[in-house]
């Protein structure tokens, strides 16, 4: 199957090697790099779906693109921050299977369309945020033991959330 070379698609695609780009600045303690790398991917984030609708090309793949590269794009990320100590080591592998949960749950590889849940969009919002978070903290000489302290509080409500979302589909009539 191919993928349709829309600007939507394109833009959705993008976020897969800033993915990369941001993980290795973060490891690489390369701020100013990894910081607009995160921002041109928020951007993307932001621009994909609204361009979409704008111009027609709004399509159950697009939607599968986009959820798939904010998945890819965070787990790199907070897998990153896990690696070097600013976020909980159970929160990238979670995330991956809550997303791998979304896809079976919402049938989408029967051709039905994905099933929205609010729980889950405010978790995904929630990853780029303790993502950014993680990517700021990561950059200090020397981040201050309640940042750090702050970053894995968040991250293991983020993770009870998470899990919370997953029980919460589980249990919803399909």
């Amino acid at each position: 199957m191919s993928i349709p070379l829309t600007v939507p698609n394109v833009l959705s695609l993008s976020r897969l090697p800033l993915a990369a780009g941001v993980a290795w600045a973060l490891l690489a303690d390369r701020a100013w790099i990894g910081l607009t790398l995160f921002a041109l991917a928020v951007l993307t984030d932001v621009l994909d779906g609204r361009l979409a609708r704008a111009r027609g090309q709004a399509t159950r793949l697009g939607t599968l693109l986009d959820h798939g590269a904010d998945a890819s794009f965070v787990t790199a990320v907070t897998t990153a921050a896990a690696v070097l100590g600013l976020l909980p080591g159970l929160l990238p592998p979670l995330i991956v299977i809550a997303f791998l949960q979304y896809l079976l749950d919402s049938r989408v590889l029967t051709g039905a369309a994905l099933r929205r849940s609010q729980l889950g969009r405010y978790n995904g919002i929630a990853y780029y945020v303790i993502a950014g978070a993680a990517l700021a903290a990561g950059h200090l000489d020397s981040p201050p033991p309640a940042l750090l302290e702050a970053l894995d509080g968040c991250g293991l409500l983020l993770i009870a959330s998470t899990l919370a979302s997953m029980i919460q589909r589980l249990r919803a009539k399909p």
